[in-house]
């Protein structure tokens, strides 16, 4: 078990929540993708100021 692994597993056990070894995996994905986001965000921080675009179909309306 690698730093990452255990890392998530102590948290997890300290929480008071059940460690499945299968679960590990799916949860330091997620925690990438949260850092991921993190760094998109410190770059952009105005980010969600941005309205997003949208497009309107035409037959949708009538």
């Amino acid at each position: 078990m690698n730093d990452d692994a255990k890392f998530i597993s102590q948290s997890l056990k300290m929480q008071g929540f059940a460690v499945y070894k299968d679960d590990i995996p799916y949860i330091r994905s997620i925690l990438h993708t949260i850092h991921q986001t993190q760094i998109a965000l410190r770059s952009f921080p105005n980010l969600y100021e941005t309205f997003p675009i949208t497009i309107v179909d035409k037959r949708l309306l009538q």
